[in-house]
């Protein structure tokens, strides 16, 4: 995996916005993480445009620019923070990408094969995968303050995100 890292990552990143392209066409499809309730102003631009808008391909679309610029920007902070503590540690952005990708898969399998529509799951292998993150540059470049460093804004995505969630719950 380490002879050509920029292909390598050129093709992961291809893969990683037709397999989150899949699973926000499903989120949305079956209303997983509310989409829907949150585009209610699109819908009545709907009733004002055309009937032929079909509404939940733009907020598909929608979802995964915001979600591809989001994962562009933690690893742009990612590799910033290993810039200023670590410069001897270079890394690519399939460092990132490969346990994102392992995660969209299983993701695409509950929803797919085993009908789960929960939520709190999705976020909770998010987070594994922001772990995922951490242990697959430990194995790349065994640097364990590296793998913190570049992990951590990826981590702390995660879990604001689940304890948000687990909150709205309580």
């Amino acid at each position: 995996m380490g002879k050509y890292p920029k292909l390598i990552s050129f093709v992961s990143f291809i893969l990683y916005v037709l397999l989150n392209y899949y699973f926000l066409s499903f989120a949305v499809s079956y209303k997983i993480v509310g989409y829907l309730e949150e585009f209610e102003e699109i819908k009545e631009l709907r009733k004002i445009l055309s009937d032929n808008i079909n509404f939940e391909e733009i907020v598909t679309n929608f979802s995964l620019f915001l979600t591809l610029i989001s994962f562009l920007v933690q690893y742009i902070i990612a590799k910033f923070l290993l810039t200023i503590f670590s410069p001897d540690i270079k890394v690519y952005l399939y460092y990132a990408l490969v346990p994102k990708l392992f995660i969209i898969m299983v993701n695409i399998i509950f929803i797919g094969l085993f009908q789960i529509y929960n939520l709190l799951l999705y976020q909770f292998t998010a987070l594994l995968g922001a772990f995922l993150i951490m242990f697959f540059l430990k194995c790349k470049k065994a640097n364990w303050t590296a793998s913190i460093l570049f992990s951590s804004i990826f981590l702390l995505d995660s879990l604001y995100t689940f304890g948000k969630s687990l909150y709205s719950l309580l």
